[in-house]
């Protein structure tokens, strides 16, 4: 089976000319997620060449009167939230919520660009643990977060109002 080359010039680079290069245009899009397809009406202009399912590698693409599409595609691709390595100098923040039978979390940290996502995790709760008190899942959600992440933490929580008592 032959894969299309990844070997594109910078074709997410704001400078890049798609005009000039339409070849280069056409190995990008042959690497685009499926699930990108939908902000694209170009992918209704292939020519398939194998009947289902689609795959962006096994067609032509014609290039005419695509690159408004491919431009709003090279923006999605630029800006989309992307998970980030963990930075020891950054502060932490752990977001937990727990519903009756199911439990997530998200780790993230703050930059100078903003809040940037780390982990992100959800566990179906089994039997036993579908018997604890919310509160007791609460912290279930804490201890798997902090688990999953393996990292060392120094931990506050962020709700003065349960810890001074005035909410039993």
């Amino acid at each position: 089976m032959d894969l299309p080359s990844l070997s594109f010039h910078a074709p997410l680079e704001e400078k890049w000319d798609e005009e000039e290069e339409p070849e280069e245009v056409e190995t990008f899009l042959k690497v685009v997620p499926p699930s990108y397809y939908h902000y694209l009406d170009m992918f209704s202009k292939m020519k398939a060449e194998k009947p289902p399912p689609y795959n962006a590698c096994d067609h032509n693409i014609e290039l005419e009167g695509l690159l408004p599409p491919f431009q709003l595609l090279k923006e999605e691709f630029t800006s989309s939230p992307i998970l980030s390595h963990f930075n020891t100098s950054l502060p932490t923040i752990v977001e937990t919520g727990t519903s009756y039978s199911a439990l997530g979390s998200v780790i993230s940290q703050v930059n100078y660009s903003g809040k940037n996502l780390l982990e992100f995790y959800s566990h179906k709760l089994p039997q036993a643990e579908l018997n604890y008190e919310i509160h007791d899942k609460e912290l279930l959600g804490i201890f798997w977060a902090l688990k999953r992440c393996g990292n060392s933490f120094c931990c506050g929580i962020n709700n003065r109002k349960y810890l001074e008592g005035e909410i039993i």
